[in-house]
C-alpha cells in the first residue's frame, strides 16, 4: 500500500474525496482545478487591473466592492466545483474502498465538525461583538444567549453535514 502525500491529502481534503484517489478520480480533479485556475488568474489579471485604474477616481466604491466581487467570484466557483464532482459521481462514499482508519475518521466526522463549527462560530462571533460594542471579550463568551446560538448552529450543520455524509455513502452502495 502506497502512502498518501501531502498533495494527495491537500486534494482529497479540499474536494472532499473519500476512499482511494484512483487515476480517474485524480485525473477528474485535475480537470476541474486546471480549468479553474485558468479562469481565476484571468479574472485575477485583469480585475486588478480594473481596480487599479479605478482606484484613484473611486476609492470607496472600489474598496467596498472589489472584495465582494471576489467573494462572489469564489462562491461561484466552490459550486461549479460541486456540480462537476457530483456530476462526474467522484464524491460518493463507498465503505468498501476505505481503510479501517479512514472508516474510523468517517464515523464521526459529523460530530467533530459540529463542535469545531459551535466553538469557532462561538468565538469568532465573541470576539467581533465585543469590538464592535467596545466591550468586555470574555463578557461575550460567557454570555448565554450567544452559548445557546453557538450550540445550536454546531448542532445544525452537524446534522446537515451527517445528512449529507449518509445520502453520499447511500449513493456510493448504489453501484
Amino acid at each position: 500500500m502506497n502512502k498518501e502525500t501531502l498533495i494527495e491529502k491537500m486534494i482529497k481534503r479540499f474536494y472532499g474525496v473519500s476512499g482511494q484517489l484512483d487515476e480517474y478520480r485524480r485525473s477528474e480533479l485535475d480537470k476541474i482545478g486546471n480549468q479553474l485556475f485558468i479562469f481565476l488568474t484571468y479574472f485575477l489579471l485583469f480585475g486588478n487591473l480594473c481596480a487599479l485604474v479605478l482606484a484613484s477616481k473611486y476609492p470607496k466604491f472600489v474598496g467596498q466592492n472589489y472584495p465582494l466581487l471576489l467573494e462572489v467570484v469564489l462562491l461561484a466557483f466552490f459550486a461549479y466545483i460541486l456540480y462537476r464532482t457530483k456530476k462526474k459521481e467522484l464524491l460518493e462514499i463507498n465503505p468498501e474502498e476505505m481503510t479501517a482508519k479512514e472508516l474510523k475518521k468517517y464515523k464521526y466526522a459529523a460530530s467533530k465538525a459540529a463542535l469545531f463549527f459551535g466553538l469557532g462560530f462561538h468565538i469568532l462571533m465573541s470576539g467581533f461583538l465585543a469590538w464592535m460594542q467596545k466591550g468586555d471579550f470574555w463578557g461575550q463568551v460567557l454570555d448565554g444567549r450567544l452559548i445557546l446560538a453557538s450550540f445550536l448552529g454546531g448542532l445544525f450543520f452537524g446534522v446537515c453535514i451527517k445528512i449529507s455524509l449518509k445520502l453520499r455513502q447511500y449513493k456510493g452502495k448504489g453501484d
